[in-house]
């Protein structure tokens, strides 16, 4: 199996960041998955997904008052890839309001864009995206690059967000994540309908990757 782990609210596939609140520390071939928070008294729930895009199932649900957790979600097999998510159930309720730096990653985990997002309204999200493009991976990974306006975002339960636009009216662009304290993570997703000519009908490609955000100020 190519065991990927996604760490919602922070870490994300392979990619980490040092100063991430929640971050995984190990996973290996019999299943052992360790992560740490710099918080104690928390819950999670630790998903499992055949595809990268889910749908998410729940494995099992973890209570902890310690701020390193371990768990075996079980041997992997060799003959199919699969997708494990960590999600932080009682974190700290969302605080968009202000700018951060963007990352998205291509589904291999190689960066692709970098930008901002500057969140200026609440209920529902509004504000600006900036993102521009590293390398030439940026075309086979569908991310979009350029400026414009963030007006149809939300915030869902506490801290689950979702910001939403159309780039046209058959290119769609998203992002569902978690928000903690000051970084925000989850996966980005670019739907595009692709038109055959008068008669040959369209189809829907739909790509997406893994982003990560932390508050620049």
């Amino acid at each position: 199996m190519k065991a990927t782990i996604i760490l919602a609210g922070t870490l994300v596939l392979s990619v980490s960041l040092c100063r991430a609140q929640l971050r995984l520390t190990r996973f290996d071939a019999a299943g052992h998955m360790t992560w740490t928070n710099a918080v104690g008294d928390a819950a999670y729930r630790v998903e499992f997904s055949p595809v990268f895009r889910g749908p998410y199932r729940t494995l099992t649900n973890v209570v902890s008052t310690e701020t390193t957790n371990s768990i075996q979600v079980g041997f992997l097999p060799t003959s199919a890839n699969g997708f494990y998510r960590v999600v932080w159930t009682n974190a700290p309720p969302a605080e968009p309001l202000g700018s951060w730096e963007y990352q998205g990653f291509d589904e291999g985990g190689s960066l692709v864009v970098t930008g901002k997002l500057t969140f200026i309204e609440i209920g529902p999200l509004r504000g600006t995206y900036t993102f521009g493009a590293v390398t030439t991976l940026t075309n086979r990974t569908s991310h979009p690059v350029g400026s414009g306006q963030l007006d149809d975002g939300t915030i869902q339960g506490s801290n689950t967000m979702e910001l939403r636009w159309d780039i046209l009216s058959s290119d769609r662009f998203w992002l569902t994540g978690q928000m903690v304290l000051d970084e925000y993570s989850g996966l980005w997703t670019h739907s595009k309908d692709l038109f055959f000519g008068p008669f040959g009908g369209s189809r829907t490609v739909t790509r997406g990757g893994i982003f990560m955000a932390r508050r620049s100020h």
